[in-house]
């Protein structure tokens, strides 16, 4: 989304085989900030135009896309803080140099076990096995919220079709074992499998959504 002219079509240059695991991400607040629950949060904000500062591993990044659809959905406006990476961001986060972020579950859990942040609300579809405490942003203030990144499986355009259904079958079968699947959710990732054409439809719906997400915020590719 964010470059012009790549090297190859993530549509038309490859076949999508199937997701392997799912990044949910952490909405967390530096505890000097006043609100206790995402409501709270967005009335804060809306108290507060622009002056909440909102930190994220960089443009373009999935923590920075929860941030904007998080202002776009609760109509808020905040200023965003790019990082060059999330370790970082979260440093500043924790030394309270910034209000807020989005770091992965699995990047936020130690900050907020060990009290040095606050979380909020979680970006998936439902509550997080790793932290059942936290609810859903869309549980907790705004119905339909979620944001996620994957990593998956692909191969090169052309590859014939039993090929690709050996190969879905394989990660399936290894992805869904009890042992890989119980050591993913503990690490604060969601595995998850599909048939081929689902993660087609997943690739074309987040390349589409998150287009206009950035295109919303004035984000233009380079």
């Amino acid at each position: 989304n964010l470059v012009k002219k790549m090297q190859y079509d993530i549509v038309n240059d490859f076949t999508p085989v199937t997701p392997l695991v799912f990044t949910r991400y952490f909405l967390m607040v530096h505890p000097a900030v006043p609100a206790r629950s995402v409501k709270e949060l967005i009335a804060l904000a809306k108290a507060r135009p622009g002056q909440l500062n909102l930190g994220s591993g960089g443009t373009g990044s999935t923590g920075f896309l929860s941030g904007v659809l998080l202002q776009v959905m609760a109509e808020i406006k905040m200023v965003h803080v790019p990082y060059k990476a999330v370790g970082p961001a979260l440093t500043d986060l924790a030394g309270g140099h910034v209000d807020l972020m989005f770091p992965s579950i699995t990047s936020g859990i130690p900050f907020h076990r060990a009290g040095k942040l606050r979380g909020l609300g979680v970006t998936s579809p439902r509550r997080h096995p790793s932290i059942p405490d936290i609810p859903t942003i869309a549980e907790a203030a705004l119905p339909g919220y979620e944001m996620q990144s994957w990593f998956g499986i692909l191969v090169p355009a052309g590859t014939p079709r039993d090929i690709v259904n050996r190969i879905n079958a394989m990660f399936v079968k290894l992805v869904n074992s009890p042992t890989t699947r119980g050591a993913l959710i503990a690490q604060g990732t969601d595995p998850k499998t599909d048939t081929p054409e689902g993660f087609a439809r997943l690739i074309q719906h987040e390349l589409a959504r998150n287009a206009k997400l950035l295109r919303g915020v004035g984000v233009e590719p380079q």
